[in-house]
């Protein structure tokens, strides 16, 4: 009765876990979550039923699964499953819309893109997803610059690690320091800018007037 009860619970967080699976319109880049009581819960009804059934591949598979989402929630990346630069960079530089791509480090991804419209998360997230068939996305940093970015807000580094939140790093991982201007430079820019406009406009009226003003009418 008790081996029975375990399957059931088994077969009921299976199916739970199915209903999650999200359409390749939702799809969302792997995060690195807390241990979930519930999930822990339902990993150990599975190994409890697959040892009672004497399958011991599925015993393993599961603690395997498991010893995943433990290092998953320390945010530690596996070694074991680290991805090829040459070729995540192979295949980050053939998604639309890239202009170069190059590892600064083992750890850090640039991704320099055409247009300041693809410096996003939604980037990042495109370029995460990319990468996942190939290894541990939690080993990866990416960073995003744009082209030939003319104004100061187009001119810092837009990064991410693929699996946390902005701001946020895996155990013994640093994100490299970049040059973003502070809201403040970038308003006395915008500020001097209207200025010089403002200035060249005059400029221009002044001179027009001059020209009327001596030039004989026909």
């Amino acid at each position: 009765m008790k081996a029975w009860g375990w399957g059931a619970i088994a077969i009921a967080m299976a199916i739970a876990l199915a209903g999650c699976t999200q359409t390749p319109e939702e799809r969302k880049p792997k995060k690195a979550e807390p241990l979930d009581p519930v999930r822990v819960a339902g990993r150990m009804a599975m190994v409890q039923a697959a040892s009672v059934a004497g399958d011991q591949e599925e015993v393993s598979r599961q603690m395997s699964s498991f010893q995943d989402e433990i290092r998953q929630a320390m945010r530690l990346p596996n070694p074991s499953q680290r991805i090829d630069p040459e070729v995540a960079r192979s295949a980050v530089k053939a998604m639309p819309g890239m202009h170069s791509v190059a590892w600064l480090d083992r750890d850090n991804l640039l991704a320099i893109v055409e247009g300041e419209g693809l410096r996003s998360q939604k980037t990042i997230d495109a370029i995460c997803i990319q990468l996942e068939p190939l290894g541990d996305t939690l080993g990866v940093i990416v960073n995003l610059k744009t082209r030939a970015a003319h104004r100061p807000e187009e001119r810092g580094t837009l990064s991410r690690n693929c699996q946390l939140a902005p701001g946020e790093a895996a155990l013994f991982q640093k994100k490299r320091k970049d040059y973003d201007p502070p809201p403040e430079i970038v308003a006395a820019f915008r500020a001097s800018q209207k200025a010089q406009s403002d200035e060249d406009r005059k400029a221009q009226q002044e001179s027009q007037r001059i020209l009327e003003a001596t030039t004989p009418e026909m």
